[in-house]
């Protein structure tokens, strides 16, 4: 299995220096500051950031949620090994469901005023019909 490796702070600075253009230097401090997935940021909208408190809302899905015992039916965690109800393995039984969850991260006054100058012109005022 192979390791995975965290970038160094010289690492990071030099992929600051070589981001060239505003909208790659937003997603490097945004990766920065909130330590999310490339999935994360791609489902954040206009509406999820606020602008006064310097938040962005992240949604999250998450899958396999929990197992169902096929054997009484009973509903487990997803990393439940034998059912409490009837005894019977569950190590080969898939995880199934979804779960959706929200987070609030604060982020610098810098990064909110690098979107709000990234969105310029490319987002509607939201209070004009």
């Amino acid at each position: 299995m192979p390791l995975k490796t965290t970038p160094s702070a010289d690492d990071i600075r030099n992929m600051f220096k070589a981001a060239t253009n505003l909208r790659d230097q937003m997603i490097l401090m945004f990766y920065a500051e909130t330590g999310t997935r490339c999935s994360e940021l791609l489902k954040v909208k206009y509406k999820d950031i606020d602008f006064e408190r310097n938040t962005i809302m992240i949604p999250h899905l998450k899958r396999g949620t929990h197992k169902n015992c096929p054997g009484c039916g009973r509903r487990g965690g997803r990393a439940t090994q034998f059912c409490s109800k009837c005894g019977k393995d569950l190590r080969q039984v898939d995880a199934e469901g979804i779960a959706e969850r929200t987070r609030i991260i604060e982020v610098s006054p810098e990064l909110i005023g690098k979107i709000k100058v990234h969105l310029a012109g490319a987002v509607p005022d939201p209070d004009e019909p």
